[in-house]
């Protein structure tokens, strides 16, 4: 049977994970001690040949063995033949054609960086040490033009065997946390020192030696000398791989929840931007109570780790888990982790968590972040958590410009800012309705305000037939 290893290490003592003439990987140390374990050599396959000093939280790993030893006791029984520096975090049986390479994959990288006048001696190993003061925020605006399918032939570093230096990066950020400034980027794959290349060159922009708009200019270029330089090894981190087409049992599940009485292409016609392929077509109410059965468990956990999905009702049930956190920093992480992967109004509608409400002014960072995303349905989750969350006595003036101001050239972020106007209408129409009289937004949200405006029961018919004398 062929066993799927999650691992993880401290690459400080190795030359990487693949096997070298000059030195130790950490595939070297892995199959000595799988060896140990069974009694005959073995080989492995990785995700991922992390360079030398180069960290990693979940790598994947793959070999192939007859035993009897339970796939989920593997990991137990290589911890205890490990050394310290490399731990096995799971271990699972996969189908025997699985391969952690040639599978669609998407990977997720982070990168450290101690920002402080003196080094820290505790965090050497896994940080790079910038004295000077960065600018985070300006950081963050240049890595979300990174979002997107992009020729990323700048931030290659010579050697590269890639057939294609195309990538598409779903998601990356800068965020800071006190001395430690973090990028995170999320794609389908990268390419060599990619990711240290675009640290080095956005800590270039942190500390002022090019703008944040230069980004798109130093992606044009498709030069290597059009970007900053190579940020060293040890602040990289390896944080996940995920597998979209990979089976689960919450997949077996959901197949046998399906609706054999049409419902599939009622919800293809109904949400015509995901493939009808990858619809299973599940009603709402059976999929909300196979959430409520699940809640908890090691197997929602399991799939929670588990983004992207690839069916609509795994999306679907992917937020209503999260709708049931009632930790509010998970439930953020969860949140932010699964915006990328947002393809459609229904996942991106179902309500949020209620722990939110309990904290809402702490999401207002987010907020504010998630309105200038290059992602439209992430731009509609924000509007969608202003109108839910800030419309009644968290209300302030200026939320309703955050709307406005909002970048709606996409038909679901034009709805979403109308259903939002349409709706302060009812709870907050003083504040609001000068927006529509001094044509405050663009054409296509104004009308669509008034229109669903006009389709509510909590407006009065005057104040209706007043909506229908602003149309454009």
């Amino acid at each position: 049977m062929r066993i799927k290893l999650t691992v993880a290490y401290d690459g400080t003592a190795y030359v990487g994970y693949q096997s070298q003439a000059n030195g130790t990987a950490i595939q070297d140390v892995l199959e000595k001690a799988l060896c140990e374990l069974f009694g005959t050599p073995i080989r492995t396959m990785s995700a991922s040949r992390t360079d030398t000093g180069v960290h990693a939280a979940g790598n994947v790993a793959v070999f192939d063995v007859d035993t009897r030893i339970a796939p989920g006791k593997i990991a137990y029984a290589l911890n205890a033949r490990l050394p310290e520096d490399i731990r096995i975090s799971a271990s699972e049986q996969v189908s025997d054609d699985f391969h952690p390479r040639f599978q669609r994959t998407v990977k997720t990288y982070e990168y450290h960086i101690l920002n402080r006048t003196h080094p820290d001696p505790t965090r050497r190993l896994y940080e790079w040490h910038v004295y000077g003061p960065l600018d985070d925020r300006k950081m963050d605006k240049a890595a979300g033009y990174l979002i997107g399918e992009h020729d990323f032939a700048s931030f290659c570093a010579a050697g590269s065997s890639a057939k294609t230096t195309v990538r598409h990066i779903y998601d990356a950020s800068v965020r800071r946390e006190g001395d430690r400034v973090i990028f995170r980027i999320t794609g389908s794959g990268f390419l060599y020192n990619m990711v240290r290349i675009l640290a080095g060159t956005l800590a270039d922009i942190g500390k002022g030696y090019r703008k944040a708009e230069a980004m798109p200019g130093i992606l044009e270029a498709a030069d290597r000398r059009a970007a900053g330089p190579t940020a060293i090894p040890k602040g990289l981190i390896l944080q996940k791989i995920a597998y979209p087409d990979a089976d689960s049992p919450v997949r077996h599940d959901l197949m046998a929840l399906k609706d054999e009485n049409g419902y599939h292409d009622f919800s293809a016609r109904l949400i015509p931007t995901v493939n009808p392929e990858d619809i299973i077509g599940i009603r709402r109410p059976v999929l909300c109570r196979y959430a409520d059965t699940i809640n908890g468990t090691e197997k929602a956990a399991r799939f929670l780790e588990t983004v992207p999905h690839r069916y609509l009702e795994e999306n679907d049930l992917h937020m209503e888990l999260i709708r049931r956190m009632t930790d509010f920093d998970r439930a953020l992480t969860a949140v932010s982790e699964m915006l990328p992967f947002i393809d459609n109004w229904e996942t991106c509608d179902i309500p949020c968590p209620k722990v939110f409400a309990a904290q809402a002014e702490a999401l207002l960072p987010s907020i504010r972040r998630w309105l200038t995303s290059p992602l439209p349905f992430t731009r509609r989750y924000a509007v969608n958590l202003l109108m839910r969350l800030f419309l009644d006595d968290r209300f302030r003036p200026e939320y309703p410009s955050l709307v406005a101001g909002l970048t709606a050239d996409d038909h679901y972020v034009a709805m979403g800012a109308a259903w939002y106007f349409a709706e302060a209408l009812t709870k907050q129409y003083e504040a609001v309705i000068g927006y529509l009289t001094d044509r405050k937004l663009t054409k296509t949200v104004h009308n669509l305000t008034i229109r669903k405006a006009c389709e509510s029961r909590r407006i009065p018919e005057a104040t209706k037939t007043y909506l229908k004398t602003l149309r454009y």
